[in-house]
């Protein structure tokens, strides 16, 4: 047999070896939750914070299961960045010692106390999964900054079947198998566990953008004044392992003391997830050093950059295109460019109506780098109406300018500022102007400045003194470019034969003017008045017959009616002689600076204007829908005032409020934002977190909470005494959430449960008589939130997506006594019972302090002091023993109420 023929031999026979060592180690399951590291020491501050349920899922959990898996795939091509981690560290732990945004959960939180508090189940997860994890963190922080969470989920899932892939060739070439590479290239990481690792990082971004709003508007201020592709790579892998391995490293060098020019928006768009501050050296027309004194940047890591902002829309910040191949089900891949601009940010609510008052100066048609003299009107008026009666209710047919309020709010805040203070207001306020017109109503540029209070005619009736009103139309005025004539009666002879009503006028004509009186006859002719009453009747004027012999007024010359009230006040211009001349528009408003001005001289005052709106609201039918999108702009800021540190996704500015379900589901008529429904204020709330969710309120008339990225909205009677009045709003936002990725709508079951009584627990019933003693024998009672398991998805109107942007959550408050389960509550469910047997309202003791520890005022009271003993609660009245204990009075109260 020649050599070659037995090299082949030993070729094949070492390639089938392959294969079947290949082929057995293909059906082995490696277990990741085995492995636990323990986290670095400069985590350790974030660990301590953490609630139980939270640590114990980070350790143990499917999220660590998650931590684990991404490590094993990407850690080979991750760099050392041993300084960037610890500095991150070292953060997280700064935030997570803040109460301020990182608050402890107590007995007034209800069963969502063990909740409560920023949400670092992530982090933990990656500081215990090993260092390099760590870095998959920053990842995920830095894709949840740009991108949406549908788009970010999809990233992740292409980025692990890339990698695979690529890990499964590496696999083929190889002589020989590394147990960690075949260990990767097992690794099976579900969509619902990638969306879980994206929520996570969502959430604690939102935490750490509150707790460094100052560095972070800074870094921001910057970052929205440049125009920087993320990168230019079109594939998603290449595209997102570049850019993610270039800021590990260029950050890690920063923190190290090595300054570093930026040439891509990448560094900056991990700088701003990550939450570090290095010193900026900003290249413009003129320079500028930015000083962030970040302590944990070594002194000498700073970054430079030029500004320059050649796209079409300002303020967009760094932007990152990308084509998406795993969003939805069937159809082509989508390609999607993001930016960290105005348009994507988190707003507090102020901010948000700063955007909304840019709006509406959008219709005023101001200068978008001079709208101060817009904001000065509208503080005057608010002022104005804030201290006159607001006039008679919508009932009435006329609705309140309350609105008002909010926008001269904001606007004093705006003009109390510095000049140099004013910047990002001035951003917001410009977003929009620009983009944002759409937010109060369609179509309504230049139909409604001054929210109409600049009509001439309503000017006219706010003046009081006619010479008043003659002034305001003299040439002076905008209407110099007219020739006519201004009007009103007086009872004086007109023709020397009869008595008719004359009138007073004047000729205003290229700046100069003359007037006709009675005791000037001769120096101008008289004006014929009979058919002043229409605007389509004209004026006459009537001069001499031009023939010698006659003595008549023969000739004339007509004028129509510009506008105001012929019996009163009126413009006319001579009448065309052509018809298409008849019908151009004339100038019906006087412009901003004048209207400032006729303020400034006394001749107008602010509280007429103000008074003057109630009426221009319900007769401006043009305008119902801007009115409408004020009103509900109103709604809005009465509810969020109640809801301290909540955001506004600015996505939400891109159509007309009055469009959204909550507000179109209001009564235009009575309603009031303090009588605004649960369900009502939830869609509101979705909306404005998600920027583009629409639920409708009756879709959520059974939900008693909503958890979004870090916050829980929690509706009122979950976290009130049953026997105190309801809080005058119907929700209450705590920083935490409950793990779920989107928008989760909680739910009660249908039939809560209630633990049933054994035969030989009759020992432990007393009911014994009340003899005058208020105590708390509850206080081992404690609630929590507990979840189901069942999951349904909303519809939110959308197809073909993979991702459920909201879904229904079945969550009930379970009542332990001692650590001994009780009962399940469903409280929204006894709360409309109590209040449909109340009327409405909760029926309180109205005995005082003293009777209610006279015993002889309760003759036939029983004493409830265990939960056997309510369980088995006897006929008659009785007394739960819960005095001060807020906790157990509410689940005593809905479980008797269960039971009845």
């Amino acid at each position: 047999m020649s050599p070659f023929g037995q090299l082949g031999n030993v070729n094949f026979s070492f390639l089938q070896t392959k294969q079947e060592a290949a082929l057995a180690l293909a059906h082995v399951n490696f277990d990741f939750s085995f492995v636990n590291y323990d986290a670095p020491i400069e985590f350790q501050g974030l660990g301590a914070t953490l609630s139980k349920q939270r640590r114990e899922e980070a350790e143990d959990g499917s999220i660590h299961i998650t931590a684990r898996k991404l490590g094993a795939l990407f850690e080979s091509i991750l760099p050392a960045v041993g300084s960037l981690t610890q500095a991150y560290g070292y953060r997280v732990t700064e935030i997570a010692e803040m109460p301020s945004v990182n608050p402890k959960g107590s007995k007034s939180d209800g069963a969502f106390a063990d909740l409560v508090g920023a949400d670092g189940t992530t982090i933990w997860a990656a500081a215990t999964s090993g260092q390099g994890v760590l870095a998959i963190h920053l990842l995920a922080c830095m894709l949840a900054r740009i991108w949406s969470r549908s788009e970010a989920v999809s990233i992740w899932e292409e980025l692990v079947e890339q990698r695979k892939a690529l890990l499964a060739r590496e696999l083929e070439k190889a002589s020989t198998f590394p147990e960690s590479l075949l260990r990767a290239s097992r690794v099976v990481i579900g969509r619902d566990q990638l969306a879980s690792w994206d929520a996570g990082a969502r959430a604690w971004i939102r935490t750490t953008d509150e707790a460094k709003k100052l560095q972070q508007t800074q870094l921001k201020l910057v970052i929205d004044n440049v125009s920087l592709s993320v990168s230019e790579q079109a594939d998603v892998y290449s595209s997102v392992t570049k850019t993610w391995i270039d800021a590990l490293i260029a950050i890690n060098k920063i923190v190290e003391s090595q300054p570093q020019r930026i040439q891509d928006g990448g560094i900056l768009l991990a700088l701003s997830s990550w939450h570090l501050y290095p010193d900026m050296f900003v290249f413009a027309k003129e320079s500028h050093r930015i000083i962030q004194n970040d302590t944990l940047i070594v002194q000498g890591g700073m970054i430079s950059l030029g500004l320059q902002n050649n796209r079409d829309n300002a303020n967009d910040g760094v932007w990152w295109s990308l084509p998406w191949a795993h969003m939805r089900y069937y159809g082509e891949p989508i390609v999607s460019t993001r930016n960290t601009g105005i348009s994507n940010a988190h707003v507090t609510f102020d901010q948000f109506l700063l955007v909304a008052l840019g709006s509406v100066l959008s219709t005023w048609n101001v200068p978008e780098q001079n709208f101060e003299p817009a904001l000065t009107v509208i503080m005057h008026l608010g002022g104005s109406h804030a201290s006159s009666d607001s006039g008679p209710s919508r009932g009435n047919g006329r609705r309140k300018a309350n609105w008002l309020q909010a926008l001269s709010r904001v606007s004093h805040a705006f003009m109390s500022l510095s000049t140099g203070d004013r910047k990002e207001h001035r951003s917001l306020i410009a977003f929009g102007m620009r983009r944002s017109s759409k937010l109060m109503g369609e179509s309504h540029r230049g139909l409604c400045p001054v929210f109409g209070l600049t009509n001439i005619q309503l000017v006219l009736r706010t003046i009081l003194k006619k010479e008043d009103k003659i002034q305001l139309l003299r040439p002076d005025g905008p209407w110099s470019i007219f020739i006519f004539t201004n009007v009103f009666p007086l009872e004086q002879p007109f023709w020397p034969r009869r008595k008719r009503k004359r009138h007073s006028m004047e000729i205003l004509r290229s700046g100069t003017y003359r007037t006709w009186t009675e005791s000037t006859q001769d120096r101008f002719d008289p004006l014929h008045t009979d058919s002043l009453e229409t605007a389509q009747s004209p004026a006459r004027e009537y001069s001499p017959c031009r023939t010698p012999t006659c003595q008549t007024m023969c000739s004339m010359k007509e004028y129509e009616l510009v506008f105001g009230n012929p019996t009163d006040i009126a413009i006319f211009r001579p009448r065309p002689m052509k018809m298409e001349e008849r019908s151009k528009r004339v100038c019906d408003h006087i412009e901003l600076p004048h209207l400032l001005h006729l303020a400034d001289i006394g001749l107008i005052e602010y509280s007429r204007l103000a008074d003057a709106l109630l009426e221009v609201v319900p007769l401006r039918k043009d305008m119902d829908d801007y009115f409408d999108c004020l009103d509900d702009l109103y709604q809005a800021d009465t509810l969020y005032t109640r809801l301290p540190h909540a955001r506004i996704n600015l996505q939400v500015t891109s159509r007309a409020l009055n469009t959204w379900s909550w507000a179109a589901s209001l009564d235009r008529v009575d309603d009031r934002p303090d009588s605004l429904s649960l369900a009502c204020c939830l869609s509101c709330i979705a909306s404005f977190e998600a920027g583009y969710l629409d639920l409708h309120p009756e879709k959520l008339q059974e939900v008693f909470a909503v958890s979004h990225e870090n916050s829980i909205y929690v509706a009122s009677p979950l976290l009130s005494d049953p026997s105190e009045d309801l809080p005058p709003y119907p929700v209450r936002r705590s920083i935490e959430n409950i793990g779920e990725p989107g928008l989760a709508v909680l739910v009660a079951p249908q039939k809560p449960k209630i633990r049933s009584l054994g035969f030989d627990e009759w020992n432990l019933i007393a009911h014994r008589p009340f003899e005058g003693h208020l105590e708390d024998n509850f206080a081992a009672t404690s609630l929590h939130l507990a979840m189901t398991g069942y999951k349904l998805p909303l519809n939110t109107g959308t197809h073909g997506s993979r991702d459920h942007e909201a879904i229904f959550v079945e969550s009930v408050s379970t009542v332990y006594d001692r650590g001994d389960w009780v009962a399940n509550l469903d409280v929204m469910k006894a709360y409309r019972r109590w209040k449909e047997s109340n009327g409405n309202t909760n029926k309180r003791c109205m005995h005082s302090e003293v009777e209610r520890q006279n015993a002889s005022v309760f003759p036939s009271l029983a004493c409830i002091d265990t939960w056997v003993e309510l369980l088995d609660r006897p006929s008659g009245y009785t007394l739960v023993q819960a005095r001060g204990n807020q906790l157990a009075r509410l689940a005593a109260a809905t479980v008797a109420t269960e039971k009845d």
